[in-house]
């Protein structure tokens, strides 16, 4: 008997040194590290200005613009045409954005154009009078 009672004081005792540790789906698994991957592409913008005679219109401020004004579209970059009508450059936009406004500003006189992405390339050709 005398050992039967030892036997389980210690059985007791040890089983009580074990901390029961319950494993639940939401304590072992690491929580999500949110983060945003956005993808840029470099667009090429030609823009090209003739007037009805087919001449060049050089000078005219433009400005590249995420949206109209109104819908709180902001300033990409504001260029004037060279001397042979022309505004080209490049600029590094993310791959969700394919459309844009192109806002001329000519004696005083502003306009509104739409600009569409093709290819990652921005291409208005104009010819009229602004």
């Amino acid at each position: 008997m005398k050992n039967t009672t030892i036997y389980l004081a210690v059985v007791i005792l040890l089983t009580s040194c074990f901390e029961e540790k319950i494993i639940t789906p939401d304590s072992e698994i690491p929580k999500a590290i949110a983060f945003e991957v956005e993808i840029s592409q470099n667009n090429i913008f030609d823009l090209n200005f003739r007037d009805d005679a087919g001449q060049p219109i050089a000078r005219i401020g433009a400005e590249v613009l995420t949206g109209l004004p109104e819908n709180n579209g902001h300033i990409l970059f504001t260029a004037f045409t060279d001397s042979n009508g022309d505004i080209s450059t490049s600029i590094n936009l993310p791959s969700r954005i394919n459309t844009l406004v192109l806002k001329i500003n000519h004696s005083g006189t502003v306009k509104y154009f739409h600009l569409e992405s093709i290819n990652g390339n921005f291409e208005l050709q104009y010819i009229g009078t602004l």
